[in-house]
This record gives structure tokens, C-alpha cells and sequence, in this order.
């Protein structure tokens, strides 16, 4: 897995100006033993993910989606919490409702993440971590809107 999604053109992604870090190192480093560097590459993934969506950048945050709902399949992720987080964070965007009315951005993002719903059902069924059935449910709720 981790081969495809290093083939990606991350370059392409990049953010304008001084702030624009490495993008699949930061997936990598959802999967790691260490919660601070978990943590920390789930932080910057969600300023970065902020920036590109409401600045419309670039495709990232379409790019990504389904990447992070692969990694939930992944069992070499650790804390699948802080990856729901980053969804839930690109639903809630695409749930703004003052951005221009001909901007399929919102709708757009919507769609692509609820393509997961099936993964996100069965997370609910299987989960015991803390807090991730909570997550899930309020993604799944979501994207049922």
C-alpha cells in the first residue's frame, strides 16, 4: 500500500509560500508506534487540508480522501481515531454553507468521503478503541444527510 501512495505525485499538492510540508511522510506517520509523531502528522495533515480547501488550491483534499479511508482498513494503524478526525474534518467543510452556490467543491468532497460508508459501518461493528465508535457514527450520520 504504502508503495502507490508514495508513487503520487505530492509534489503537484504542494501548498504556496513557506508552509508546505511533506505529505507522505505525514501518512506514514499515522501509522507510527509513537503517539506524538501519530499526532503531530495528524495536526499538520488537517492545517494543511484546511488550507488547500479553503483557499481551493488545489485537488488535495480529493486526492487524499480516499487514501485516508484506505488507511482505515490498514491494520498497521494504530490510533484510526486521529485518521476519522481528518475526515470529519473535510465533512464538516463541505458542510460550509456560504461559499458560492456554483462551487461543487462542497458537494464534491461530500461525495468522495461518504464512498467509505461501508468501511466506516463496519469500523462501528468491529471497534474497541476509545472514542472511534463515536466518530464514526457521527461520519456515518453525516454523510446520511
Amino acid at each position: 500500500m504504502w508503495e502507490e501512495i508514495e508513487s503520487i505525485d505530492w509534489a503537484k499538492y504542494r501548498l504556496p509560500g513557506n508552509y508546505s510540508p511533506d505529505i507522505f511522510p505525514l501518512l506514514q506517520g499515522l501509522a507510527d508506534k509513537d503517539y506524538t509523531i501519530r499526532w503531530n502528522s495528524a495536526s499538520v495533515l488537517s492545517d494543511v487540508l484546511q488550507l488547500a480547501f479553503e483557499r481551493t488550491i488545489n485537488d488535495f483534499p480529493f486526492v487524499i480522501v480516499p487514501i485516508l479511508i484506505r488507511l482505515l482498513s490498514f491494520s498497521g494503524i494504530p490510533q484510526k481515531s486521529l485518521v476519522v478526525g481528518l475526515l470529519i474534518d473535510l465533512v464538516q467543510y463541505s458542510d460550509v454553507t456560504d461559499i458560492d452556490s456554483l462551487d461543487e467543491s462542497p458537494r464534491r468532497l461530500k461525495s468522495i468521503i461518504c464512498k467509505g460508508i461501508t468501511e466506516y459501518r463496519e469500523i462501528l461493528q468491529s471497534t474497541d478503541e476509545p472514542g472511534l465508535k463515536e466518530d464514526i457514527a457521527y461520519l456515518i450520520e453525516q454523510c446520511s444527510r
